[in-house]
């Protein structure tokens, strides 16, 4: 294939002319030629002293070849004009132009090469999809989006990333279930479904809406007494005007103050999914969730280790009649309002009914 370097030369008007001829007679014939095609123009390109020159003289020569058309035709011959010239047969030549296109990523032409090699229709659709959702990736999470780079893509694993994301989609979704603040990213689809209709998600976005002014979670007393809803918002205030590092270490500064009141809401927020459209690697909610889970393991030890909440002395005392306790019990789980805890509860309850005529034989 030809070099993309200036060629000097005393016969420069003789080799157009002659390039010229060539192009003439290839134009409107199969991909091999459209690559031959490719490969002149490109040497032409490098015999003329601008892209306004090459312009004219493409114009003068072909006047029914368009720019984007001869953009085409080299990129494929940059592209498959060398080892890959063997694959030009398996695809389209829309397939073609679009694997051939500047900016397609070396993993998205490797992976479409491999599949029509191996007999597989590539379709143009799926090409498109692929570079969408790369695009997207590299919008949304920067740190999936170095992974499926560094891999082949359609064979990413997203393994390397769970450990540090606090487990797999079904762990996290799990640890939620029991009662553990954790964090959905953009695409944890499966996650972020569960924590829809769990109403389980809170947001928790990168950039800030104001202008860093405000003093940390400034806002949280409208919420403090209430449960938590979508309309609760732990933004990061400090990205304006510094840098995300700087903004991160601010912000777990600010979760460690004594000042800080979300220590005394924290259990609240067990169970909830922090998420926001679109991360980085300095993103708050990890530090937010980590704060969460680490201020309530305290209270997760008590209760595991102490005595059952039925039998502390406030959980139906003898003069106390079981219409109060119900009351009481009932209150006691609608104030937080969580379907999940009480589908446990029904569950709990429906074995405790099955166990109770053999418990009732301990008492004679």
């Amino acid at each position: 294939m030809v070099e993309e370097v200036p060629i000097p030369g005393d016969n420069a008007q003789g080799e157009l002319k002659a390039l010229a001829k060539n192009i003439q007679n290839s134009l409107k014939k199969s991909t091999l030629e459209k690559i031959k095609v490719g490969d002149w123009l490109i040497r032409a390109r490098q015999l003329l002293a601008s892209d306004n020159d090459f312009g004219d003289w493409c114009k003068n020569n072909f006047p029914g070849l368009n720019r984007h058309t001869r953009q085409n035709y080299m990129n494929l011959a940059r592209t498959f004009g060398g080892d890959l010239f063997n694959t030009i047969n398996l695809m389209s030549d829309t397939a073609l132009y679009l694997l051939a296109r500047p900016g397609t990523p070396q993993n998205i032409q490797n992976y479409f090469i491999k599949l029509a090699q191996e007999g597989e229709t590539v379709r143009v659709k799926d090409i498109q999809d692929a570079k969408s959702y790369l695009s997207d990736v590299e919008e949304r999470d920067e740190e999936l989006y170095e992974l499926v780079q560094s891999q082949s893509f359609g064979s990413v694993r997203t393994s390397s990333l769970d450990e540090h994301r606090g487990g797999t989609q079904q762990t996290r979704i799990e640890s939620a279930k029991n009662g553990i603040c954790v964090v959905a990213y953009p695409f944890d689809q499966d996650l972020l479904a569960w924590a829809e209709k769990a109403d389980r998600l809170l947001l928790a976005p990168v950039g800030n809406i104001d202008d860093g002014a405000q003093k940390p979670f400034y806002n949280f007393w409208l919420y403090k007494n209430n449960p938590p809803s979508k309309r609760m918002v732990f933004d990061n205030y400090w990205r304006h005007g510094q840098s995300p590092a700087m903004a991160l270490q601010k912000y777990q500064r600010a979760l460690s103050e004594d000042t800080n009141e979300i220590k005394n809401y924290s259990e609240n927020l067990g169970g909830y999914v922090l998420y926001a459209s679109k991360v980085d690697k300095y993103w708050h909610a990890p530090a937010l969730a980590k704060f969460i889970n680490s201020s309530n393991r305290k209270t997760t030890c008590m209760q595991s280790e102490d005595t059952p909440f039925w039998m502390l002395e406030t959980w139906g005392p003898e003069a106390e009649s079981l219409d109060v306790l119900a009351e009481k019990l009932r209150a006691n789980i609608e104030t937080r309002a969580d379907p999940e805890e009480i589908r446990r509860f029904l569950r709990l309850h429906s074995a405790m009914s099955l166990i109770a005529p053999r418990l009732r034989s301990y008492l004679y």
